[in-house]
């Protein structure tokens, strides 16, 4: 009879451990699609409300002129498209792909959910009973 020689065991590779921040934005590109498209137009119209008063202050204070009211309108809505184009290519993607998960796409999240609370507590003073009334 020959001899068995016993092979070595394989070692099971470990799989690392996926990172929060890997999990967080594959969770994000999984989300449907309609989903996406709204959470990109949210996080547009939050920027754009955002960033209004600092448009106006800034206008208001270097750069007035009866003939160029209209001007802060503008930079202010080229703000929020250009958030919402970025958000459409990071996060959207085009009709029948799924966004690549990079870390890039927790960041504009992020950045996204900041000016959704920044232009909530913007709101907040103006909906408090003292200021609002109907006469």
């Amino acid at each position: 009879m020959s001899k068995r020689t016993k092979r070595p065991k394989a070692k099971s590779a470990k799989v690392p451990a996926k990172s929060l921040v890997v999990r967080a934005v594959e969770w994000i590109v999984r989300l449907p699609r309609l989903v996406r498209i709204i959470m990109v137009g949210v996080f547009a119209i939050a920027v754009t409300f955002a960033v209004s008063p600092v448009v106006d202050e800034l206008y208001l204070r270097w750069l007035f002129d009866d003939s160029t009211v209209i001007l802060p309108s503008i930079i202010t809505v080229v703000i929020g498209m250009v958030v919402y184009i970025i958000g459409w290519l990071l996060v959207v993607g085009s009709a029948g792909e799924t966004p690549r998960a990079r870390p890039v796409v927790l960041l504009y999240c992020l950045l996204g959910i900041l000016a959704v609370v920044l232009a909530v507590a913007a709101l907040l003073p103006g909906l408090n009973g003292e200021n609002f009334s109907i006469s």
